[in-house]
This record gives C-alpha cells, sequence and structure tokens, in this order.
C-alpha cells in the first residue's frame, strides 16, 4: 500500500503522508490499528520508527501490529518488551506487551504485563478488561506441587466431574 494511500487523521482527505514526520505516520499507523488492518499499520509503524528511532510508543506499536499481523512473533515481542524498559511509566506500553504475549500463548508473562500496566494508571479500563478476559485461576487442588503436575491436574479434572470445583 502506497504511503499516499493512508489517511492520517480521521476526516482527513487523502494525501501524501510526510515520510519525515514521525508523529503523522504514528496517527497514519493507529488509525490503520483502528480500521483492523494491521499488516498496513505495521508497515507505517515501521517508517515512524525509522524516523525517530528511540520512540518507545513507536516500537510497542510497531510490536503490537506485527503480532496482530501474524507477521513476526518473536520481534513483536522483542520490541514491545525494547518498549517498556524505554518507558517502563507508561500503561499504555505494558497493555500492548501483555497483548503481545498472550498473541503467542504467554499467559502468565500477559497476565504480569496487564497488572504492572494497572499499578502505573488505575484508571485505564483496558488491563483490567484484558485481566478479566483472561479469567481467573482457582488455586491447585495440591498446592504443595505444581499447577501443571499430572496429579494435580487429575484431581482438578475428577473434582470437577463431581461438580465439586
Amino acid at each position: 500500500m502506497p504511503l499516499g494511500a493512508v489517511e492520517s487523521m480521521p476526516g482527513r482527505k487523502k494525501a501524501p503522508l510526510d515520510p519525515s514526520d514521525p508523529h503523522e505516520l504514528f496517527l497514519a499507523g493507529m488509525t490503520l490499528l483502528d480500521k483492523e488492518a494491521p499488516r498496513e499499520a505495521a508497515r507505517v509503524f515501521e517508517l515512524a520508527l525509522r524516523a525517530s528511532p528511540g520512540e518507545a510508543a513507536y516500537m510497542s506499536y510497531l510490536g503490537l501490529a506485527l503480532g496482530l499481523s501474524r507477521a513476526d512473533g518473536k520481534r513483536s515481542i522483542e520490541l514491545c518488551e525494547k518498549a517498556v524498559r524505554r518507558q517502563f511509566f507508561q500503561a499504555e506500553l505494558f497493555h500492548n506487551l501483555g497483548r503481545v504475549y498472550l498473541m503467542s500463548g504467554r499467559r502468565r508473562k500477559a497476565r504480569e504485563a496487564f497488572i504492572a500496566g494497572l499499578k502505573l494508571d488505575e484508571t485505564k479500563p483496558e488491563n483490567i478488561q484484558a485481566l478479566e478476559s483472561m479469567g481467573i485461576r482457582r488455586a491447585p487442588v495440591l498446592s504443595f506441587l505444581a499447577r501443571g503436575h499430572p496429579l494435580n491436574r487429575m484431581a482438578g479434572k475428577a473434582l470437577a466431574r463431581l461438580g465439586l470445583r
């Protein structure tokens, strides 16, 4: 998709984007994410990051877009982790990291990221909603064994069948 075909802001006519203006590129990428076009958003975020290599938000959203487009899971996690290390005080970056972890099947890491974001800003509903959608796991039946231990798994299934759990 050529850059000229991207709308950088709602209500704006299609016009060529300035590849040297990272903020304009970032806004265009956000618009593409809102329109559920993560592949195209990743291309635009990549340009924004090239124009401003140290910007954590650009890294984080590029990672999220790559994760959503299933383009490069490893790189998406690396970008989001790097963004969080650079600006560890932004709840939004932890939310993006949590989403990328969830997409890669790393539920525990995702939960930790959402909780860290929630600790930074309790008013952001995104991290609360993400945690609620993950659900709350019950404690293992045999607390002295790991959750994944075969005895815990069998005991949990047996109690569930009996309706006791």
